[in-house]
């Protein structure tokens, strides 16, 4: 008694008025023991008790008592939930230590310290309820320490540096008997062997107001305005506000991410920028529908801006698992505001038009429905052009010219950029074609076959690399050179005659 009444200056105990406050020192209040309970699960996790040495599998509801660790996979996180209500958020690739687990009495006041060994972790802090309330963070470079508030801290993998990002509240950051006072929004480097560095003020938020509400195609893919001093981005997907669990925790260079998704429904982007010492920002959060199931087929045929030379072409695309059957539209416009094709087609993943299309641009694009009558978003729009074929090279404009020593055959140019196959044969019917060529302009040479009766044709190749058809053969006969006396023959003759 002698203690309490000089520690709180009275003078007369026993005329102690009633209501009369009294303080007592946190040290003279009951330490109890306490422990944490592991409020949630994602991925995989482990818990090494203390003195153990083999890992077991981490499971809702497991006591943490001191000395006993937590190990996340990369794809894992564990929610610990601690007496006071605190809370902390283990992520992916991390090590966590139960340090202090305590209680003083029915007080409320809790003692609570973690060591983070590697890896990040975000922390919610209970408000305090008395002066013996303390939250501890101790990494290898640093302990920070909070009473009701949220941050963010990390160790590097080799334990050299650490960091803290607070997002609401203060946070002291302690470090060789100096301490860092870290209001909301500002971040603290600490490294090992190296003094604290002062505060910096975090990233700013992204500005997410331009992305889609509805997505539509797997792999999701994003892009955002640049952060200025971004050096990268961390980008986080969840199903709830809290972001406990994580569908997608990545990193990445540059303000666009593409990421997979494996089922529809509503979901959350959080969204931060990491600057050069890898402090990360604000966060910046958008609400998204995903409706990309069952996903549409890919096309194969006709492939985007081909001009087709057939008037009722084949359209081919690939074959997912569990489909019942395939929307298909075809439209001269690209909103598909009058399909000219509308049908669903249940067999096989070809179509062709039931009669000619009209020349000009079309559009084109598919939908699945799956086994259980759910059909999906159309995909990718195929635009393509139908054009009726050129005609074939006129051979009879300019007729083979045959010289003494080649053979030469011109026809009327095609389009600009065409080529041109050129087949040659003895007799008709191209039964033994001896030449097959491709040329560049329209023009052939070669040197004089042997005498005789021949065929040619020419096919137009036009740039996209459609083959025409054949033009109407030409005949070409080479005729029989005279034997080297038949002159001197002559010559004789027209003498004696004389």
């Amino acid at each position: 008694m002698e203690a309490l009444r000089k520690y709180n200056n009275v003078e007369a105990p026993t005329r102690l008025k009633p209501g009369t406050q009294l303080r007592f020192p946190v040290r003279w209040l009951k330490v109890q023991p306490a422990f944490a309970t592991v409020a949630g699960v994602a991925g995989a996790a482990w818990l090494i008790k203390s003195g153990a040495s083999e890992a077991v599998p981490l499971v809702v509801g497991a006591r943490l008592e001191i000395g006993d660790a937590v190990e996340t996979e990369e794809r894992g996180s564990v929610v610990v939930e601690f007496a006071d209500k605190s809370s902390l958020v283990v992520r992916g690739d991390t090590r966590i230590e139960m340090d202090r687990l305590s209680t003083y009495g029915d007080t409320g006041m809790v003692d609570t310290g973690i060591r983070l060994q590697r890896g990040r972790a975000n922390v919610r802090a209970t408000p305090s309820k008395g002066p013996g309330t303390r939250f501890r963070i101790h990494t290898p470079a640093a302990v920070s320490t909070v009473r009701g508030t949220r941050f963010r801290a990390a160790v590097d993998a080799d334990g050299s540096t650490a960091r803290t990002e607070v997002t609401e509240g203060v946070v002291n950051v302690n470090k060789d008997q100096r301490t860092r006072r870290v209001p909301e929004n500002f971040g603290v480097v600490a490294k090992a062997g190296e003094p604290l560095d002062p505060p910096v003020k975090l990233l700013p938020g992204a500005d997410v107001s331009a992305l889609p509400a509805l997505i539509e195609r797997v792999p999701v893919k994003l892009d955002w305005n640049d952060i200025e001093g971004a050096e990268t981005y961390r980008l986080q997907v969840a199903e709830s506000d809290d972001f406990d669990a994580l569908l997608v925790d990545r990193t990445v260079t540059g303000s666009a991410a593409a990421f997979d998704m494996k089922t529809d429904g509503e979901y959350i982007l959080l969204l931060r920028g990491i600057d050069a010492d890898k402090l990360e920002g604000i966060d910046a959060y958008h609400r998204f529908a995903l409706n990309a199931y069952p996903a549409p087929p890919i096309t194969i045929k006709p492939v985007p801006g081909e001009i087709v030379r057939v008037a009722q072409p084949e359209f081919q695309w690939t074959e997912p698992q569990n489909v019942r059957s395939y929307l298909f539209q075809l439209a001269r416009d690209a909103e598909f505001s009058a399909p000219v094709v509308d049908t669903e087609i249940t067999r096989g993943a070809t179509y062709a038009p039931g009669g000619p299309l009209d020349e000009g641009q079309y559009f084109w694009r598919l939908a699945t429905r799956d086994k259980n009558g759910e059909v999906g978003p159309f995909g990718d729009v195929v635009t393509f052009t139908y054009a009726e074929p050129q005609p074939a090279p006129d051979l009879s404009e300019t007729p083979p010219s045959i010289s003494k020593e080649e053979l030469s055959i011109r026809w009327s140019e095609g389009l600009k950029g065409s080529t041109y196959r050129v087949q040659l044969a003895r007799g008709r019917g191209f039964k033994k074609i001896i030449v097959d060529e491709i040329v560049g302009e329209p023009t052939f040479s070669l040197p004089k076959p042997k005498s005789g009766r021949y065929s040619v044709r020419i096919a137009t190749i036009e740039p996209n690399g459609f083959e025409g058809g054949f033009s109407e053969p030409q005949t070409i006969k080479i005729p029989h050179e005279g034997k080297w006396w038949m002159p001197l023959a002559a010559f004789v003759l027209a003498v004696l005659i004389l």
